[in-house]
């Protein structure tokens, strides 16, 4: 009896445990789908074509490296800093706090603190373990963007648009110091080597100060070029004078002595840093290179190529050996300077902002133009690289597959380039020597529609590459064109803030839109052609093609709307801009069908799918988004997809692949060394005595 008892207990337990679990995961949000670097997909996406990894997302304002060279700080317009690992390339944590664009970066000496300075007037100091923010450094009436770390870590310089440049105790979160004198807004910031002596630049002047006193103890003036960075040389061997036109001066600390000059013609000057020794010099520029020196004789050692795009920021670990940049698209990369060579791509996908898409024929791929100068193509259902790849040497700015199943790209320096199915080139001609913005292939693919600054629409037989016509008009650069189905008519849009209507087998214009909403950036015709879907400012509207008259307006609640496409069906239109969103519109009557968001940078590219079921978008974060649009995505932050902040203490996971698995991720170079960890001062419980406080005139 008492044995039938407790087995009957047993199972009556298992079954409340059982129907307790079943409730709980009821309870439970679905995990989300992951694309195939394991990465997290926002709701009703069914595949990314590229990655977010090392990919910021928004403009990227400024970053910073650790010590080793295996973690990277990177922060932008979008309000946020990130933490990224350098081996897999994975977003370890994200920092919220900041209410407008960061500006500027620093990671402590011992590494468990990261600053950042922003637009909301304030420098933040964060916890890197945990993402906690620690403390708030107000008093600057205009945004921080330059910040710089003592060398002992006890102290921090910010400065920025309000001209006072303020030195603060990092255990205190306290003000110790401020310098005024600087008449323009402060660009760089640079302690010496034992931390008596802080540099500050604007772009005419450089100022030494006392960092204790804030005493004013020389001023360097510049008559040529404008400053953009300053760097004081370990052992005071030297001032270093950085200008935005690519010149790099090396002064006497204290006298008007030039020790060493070096520059390179033509270029501009985005980033420099120096070896924690001073041995060694790197600068980032607009060639595409970074170039390390040397500063005692101004002679270049080494340069190693930064491939597609030239960078916009530059961090290197104190003794130079690694290198890591950003550019367009908020992309990171590494690079070995030790090798003098590249690093790898941190995986397949565009390395600059995704400019123009298209379906094949049967929907089952997606080829992408990109401003990087590549032309790739994906297996649409899961995003796997089929091929292709760099081709051209700057931006392409169109795609479009032909019914034989040909690629059919173009470029900015307008070369065409026609590949066959399998991506082997079959020929490349050349229609302007004007920078081109737009192309559009005919319905039978056997002509091309470009143009660009020139103010002109050129039509090109794609056989041959000869030209087949000149469609004059236009007072302003052309930025978007389009054929009708048939391919007798096309639309031409142009910052000049119209659209016209051309046959192009008369080589005549039928119509002229005017748009008064701003600079025209896509267009696109219904499957009947009988109307037309335009883009500019922050609307979408639909204009009848036969009459010219506006028949809808959508207003799409972006600052700036960069792209739309109609649907094969010919009853919705899908937009996107500046914001990241994606949105579905009844054509017919003009309502909003649904929002998809998951980009981290604007839309700037869209197109249907044959059926109209599935639509590809492409944004300047780099990567292709597939949307399943019978899906209605639920409410939805692409912010969600963050890394969640780990429990005080816990270390950020790095979700490493195992070692022999190819899976795109940035070589750590063979640096397994840890720097020692410092554990960080506290905040006192009362006001330190010793700190004094400043008084209020200096405000």
């Amino acid at each position: 009896m008492h044995a039938t008892a407790t087995r009957s207990f047993r199972r009556a337990s298992a079954l409340t445990l059982l129907l307790c679990v079943s409730i709980a995961h009821a309870g439970e949000a679905p995990a989300p789908a992951m694309d195939r670097n394991g990465d997290a997909l926002p709701p009703a996406a069914i595949a990314r074509l590229g990655t977010v990894r090392l990919r910021h997302g928004a403009k990227l304002l400024a970053m910073a490296m650790d010590a080793d060279g295996t973690k990277i700080a990177t922060a932008g317009e979008d309000n946020t800093v990130r933490l990224w690992d350098g081996k897999t390339g994975r977003e370890l944590r994200r920092f919220r706090g900041h209410t407008g664009a960061v500006r500027a970066l620093a990671f402590s000496p011992s590494q468990d603190l990261l600053v950042s300075g922003g637009d909301d007037n304030a420098a933040r100091i964060w916890e890197l373990s945990t993402g906690k923010e620690l403390a708030v450094l107000e008093g600057h009436k205009a945004p921080v963007s330059v910040l710089a770390f003592s060398k002992d870590g006890k102290s921090v310089a910010t400065s920025g648009d309000d001209k006072v440049v303020r030195v603060w105790n990092i255990a205190y979160a306290r003000e110790v110091a401020r310098m005024r004198g600087h008449r323009e807004a402060v660009r760089s910031l640079c302690f010496s080597a034992d931390g008596k002596v802080l540099a500050s630049a604007t772009a005419r002047t450089a100022v030494l100060w006392d960092a204790e006193s804030g005493a004013q103890l020389r001023e360097v003036i510049n008559p040529g070029d404008t400053l953009r960075f300053v760097w004081i040389l370990p052992g005071d061997k030297g001032l270093v004078l950085g200008t935005d036109h690519y010149g790099v001066q090396v002064m006497d600390l204290w006298r008007d002595a030039e020790i060493a000059k070096f520059s390179v013609p033509d270029t501009w000057l985005n980033g420099l840093a120096c070896s924690i020794d001073g041995s060694m010099l790197v600068t980032a520029g607009s060639d595409r290179k970074l170039r390390v020196w040397d500063p005692a004789k101004g002679t270049e050692t080494k340069a190693v190529e930064t491939r597609a795009a030239a960078p916009e920021a530059l961090a290197i670990t104190p003794d130079a050996e690694i290198a890591a940049t950003g550019g367009p698209g908020g992309l990171l990369a590494f690079f070995n300077l030790d090798k003098a060579r590249a690093g790898d791509a941190p995986a397949a996908g565009h390395e600059g902002a995704v400019r123009a898409l298209a379906f094949t024929k049967d929907g089952k791929q997606v080829a992408s133009a990109g401003a990087d100068g590549s032309v790739r193509l994906w297996e649409a259902a899961g995003g796997a690289p089929l091929g292709y790849g760099a081709g051209h040497k700057t931006r392409v700015v169109g795609v479009a597959c032909a019914p034989d199943g040909s690629v059919v790209s173009f470029d900015a320096d307008g070369y065409v380039v026609v590949r066959d199915g399998n991506g082997a080139e079959q020929r490349r001609f050349r229609v302007s020597q004007a920078p081109q913005h737009a192309m559009a292939l005919s319905p039978d693919g056997k002509r091309i529609a470009t143009g660009g600054e020139d103010e002109v629409v050129r039509i090109t037989n794609l056989a041959d590459g000869k030209l087949a016509g000149v469609l004059e008009g236009h007072h302003g650069a052309v930025t978007a064109l389009g054929f009708a189905p048939g391919g007798a008519t096309l639309a031409s849009g142009s910052d000049d803030d119209s659209v016209r209507i051309w046959n192009v087998n008369e080589g005549e214009q039928t119509r002229v839109l005017e748009i008064p909403y701003g600079h025209v950036a896509g267009l696109a015709f219904s499957p009947d052609g009988a109307t037309l879907a335009t883009v500019a400012g922050r609307s979408a509207h639909l204009w009848t093609v036969a009459s010219g008259a506006e028949v809808a307006k959508f207003d799409a609640d972006a600052e700036t709307v960069r792209a739309v496409a109609y649907a094969p069906g010919g009853d919705k239109i899908a937009t996107g801009g500046k914001d990241g969103v994606v949105k579905l519109w009844s054509a017919a009557k003009g309502e909003a069908l649904g929002t998809w968001r998951g980009h981290q940078g604007p839309v700037v590219a869209l197109c249907f799918a044959p059926g109209g079921k599935t639509l590809a978008s492409g944004s300047e974060d780099t990567a292709i988004l597939v949307w399943d649009l019978s899906v209605k995505q639920p409410e939805f932050k692409p912010e969600d997809l963050a890394p969640k902040p780990a429990v005080s203490g816990e270390q950020p996971k790095t979700d490493a692949p195992p070692e022999d698995e190819d899976d795109g991720v940035v070589p750590d170079f063979g640096r397994n060394k840890k720097p020692e960890k410092k554990k960080p001062e506290k905040p006192p419980e009362q006001e330190n005595p010793l700190v004094p406080e400043l008084p209020e005139t200096l405000d």
